[in-house]
C-alpha cells in the first residue's frame, strides 16, 4: 500500500529561469545607461548655465565698479577663444612710462572649475567685439595676450565696447550668448 504524504503549499512554484535573470538583468542596465546619460546631459547643461551667469555677474561687477570709482580708469575684461580662460583687467589713460597703462587685475580666471565644466570656452567663431584703443595698448603691454583674444571694456560714462561674447559647451555643441550693449554699457544673456 503506497501513502502519500501532504504536499507543501509551495513545493509546485517554479522559480525563475537562468533566462528570465538575464533579461531583468539587461533591462536595469539599459536604463541605469540611459538615466546616466540624461544626468551627464543634465550636468553639463548646469555647468553651462553657472559659466555664463559667472561671466555675466563679472562684467557687472565690472560695469559698476567704473562707474562708482575715479575717472578715467577703464575696467574691463579679456577672453581667450577657445579657452575657458578670462581675466580682468584695468587700463589708465594717465599711466606715465614705464608704468605700464594696461594691467591685469588679479590672476586668470578660468570656467574649468571641474570634470563637467571642462569643455566650457568662449567660442572662436560667434564671439564678436571690435578693438578699441584699449584692447591695442592691452595687447602690447600685457604679456600672453594674442590677436585672438577678446577685450572689453567698461567706461566712466556708463557706456561700453558693444559686442557679443560666445560661451559653448563642447560635450553639447549648445552655447549662450552675452550681449554687451556699448551705449548704455548693459550686459545680458540671450
Amino acid at each position: 500500500m503506497t501513502t502519500f504524504l501532504p504536499s507543501h503549499p509551495h513545493s509546485d512554484q517554479r522559480g525563475y529561469t537562468l533566462i528570465e535573470v538575464f533579461i531583468a538583468i539587461g533591462l536595469m542596465a539599459v536604463l541605469v545607461t540611459l538615466g546616466a546619460f540624461g544626468l551627464r546631459n543634465y550636468w553639463y547643461v548646469q555647468s553651462l548655465d553657472s559659466g555664463t551667469d559667472e561671466a555675466v555677474s563679472q562684467l557687472r561687477q565690472l560695469q559698476e565698479r567704473v562707474v562708482s570709482e575715479s575717472h578715467p580708469l577703464v575696467y574691463g575684461a579679456r577672453f581667450r577663444k577657445g579657452s575657458p580662460d578670462y581675466a580682468l583687467v584695468v587700463y589708465d589713460p594717465r599711466a606715465v612710462a614705464p608704468t605700464p597703462m594696461c594691467t591685469q587685475d588679479g590672476q586668470i580666471r578660468s570656467f574649468d572649475r571641474g570634470s563637467m565644466s571642462a569643455s566650457i570656452q568662449v567660442s572662436t567663431s560667434t564671439t564678436a567685439v571690435p578693438d578699441s584703443a584699449e584692447a591695442t595698448a592691452c595687447r602690447a603691454e600685457l604679456s600672453g595676450v594674442t590677436a585672438a583674444d577678446v577685450f572689453v571694456f567698461f567706461y566712466a560714462r556708463g557706456s561700453a565696447t558693444a559686442g557679443t561674447i560666445r560661451l559653448e559647451q563642447t560635450n553639447l555643441n549648445r552655447g549662450e550668448n552675452i550681449v554687451i550693449t556699448g551705449l548704455t554699457g548693459r550686459v545680458e544673456r540671450t
